[in-house]
């Protein structure tokens, strides 16, 4: 993931994905499950009578300029539009939050279904030493337009105390910062 406009790079991406999409044996199905891929996804669904999906983790309309400049920011305001507009068959939110926004841009509540991200837990065997205190484990991306006031929610990232313990670790290119944290 880049915070960098790239966006030349990024339609190059896109178009290259409708053509795959095209080209691939008739699937079942075809699924947008970021920004970039939605569009491609949509229309390749739509011009072959294949139902498409969108996975939603959050939406920025009305917030890419302000959040990316004028360049970037007027780039993904249009796409992001767009992609809400070419006829899903489904539109999954990861989210309450996101399904609000979602709304709030005009896609009909009939076309939203919340399935939020998770795991089974039944499905793997995992042994795990009950620790003494309150422990949460997590793994994901948070890059830094993704944090706090980026997705209009400042609940996104909220830090434990100084006073409770913690470990924070991970890999890439913040990892250096993580042990800030702990």
């Amino acid at each position: 993931y880049s915070n960098k406009g790239y966006v030349f790079r990024r339609l190059l991406f896109a178009w290259n994905a409708f053509w795959v999409a095209m080209r691939q044996p008739r699937p079942d199905l075809i699924e947008g499950t970021s920004f970039l891929p939605y569009v491609p996804a949509a229309l390749a669904g739509r011009l072959r009578g294949i139902p498409r999906t969108a996975t939603y983790h959050e939406c920025w309309v009305g917030k890419w300029i302000k959040l990316k400049g004028w360049a970037t920011g007027l780039f993904g305001e249009v796409w992001e539009r767009l992609a809400l507009r070419l006829g899903w068959s489904r539109i999954f939110s990861i989210t309450n939050f996101t399904k609000q926004v979602l709304l709030d841009a005009k896609v009909p509540e009939s076309l939203i279904e919340i399935v939020p991200n998770g795991v089974s837990l039944d499905q793997f065997d995992v042994k795990v030493k009950k620790q003494d205190v309150p422990t949460i484990i997590t793994n994901g991306l948070l890059p830094r337009s993704s944090r706090s006031s980026a997705s209009g929610n400042d609940d996104t990232v909220v830090p434990c105390p100084r006073s409770a313990p913690s470990k924070a670790s991970g890999a890439g290119s913040s990892n250096s910062a993580l042990g800030a944290l702990s």
